[in-house]
């Protein structure tokens, strides 16, 4: 084997590692759950985290349509608006009671149907609600989440039936 050999085989073996560390890296980001095993959303992978519940939907033939994701990201966005023009970091009081309306909402939209329930279980969107708790920056990270849902959704082909 000449030189060139050696430092091809080598550069592969390093390029092969530095994949499966980087599959490593974004399965530990995708897999960041608190105690009582609820998604933790961050800044970088949330997006990564929408597309394997969308991808997962689809494998399993659970698809949900795109007139119920939609209506979920539309309950969102007037609570998005307002927060987004409040002044301080902190969500009060009134506008946590609207979030808790909006969790009562999801349920009942995945009562009424399994396709819809699949996915609140997979995204987790009823059990981040409390994740949020009462930080702007966690539900402002939130709508990004149900946001990146909805266009992965689209992406992969989402329809109406």
């Amino acid at each position: 084997m000449n030189n060139w050999e050696n430092n091809r085989n080598r550069n592969s073996y390093r390029n092969k590692n530095t994949l499966n560390d980087q599959a490593k890296s974004d399965k530990a980001v995708l897999e960041k759950k608190d105690s009582d095993n609820v998604l933790i959303l961050d800044k970088i992978g949330y997006v990564t985290q929408a597309e394997k519940v969308i991808q997962e939907m689809n494998k399993n033939k659970n698809k949900i349509t795109t007139t119920k994701i939609r209506s979920i990201l539309r309950m969102l966005n007037q609570l998005q608006r307002e927060a987004v023009q409040r002044q301080t970091e902190e969500l009060d009081e009134e506008f946590q009671s609207s979030l808790q309306y909006y969790k009562m909402r999801c349920v009942y939209e995945a009562g009424r149907e399994p396709t819809v329930k699949t996915f609140m279980e997979k995204s987790q969107l009823i059990a981040l609600v409390d994740w949020i708790g009462s930080s702007k920056n966690n539900f402002l990270l939130y709508c990004h989440y149900v946001e990146a849902l909805v266009a992965f959704h689209r992406y992969y082909g989402g329809k109406d039936k």
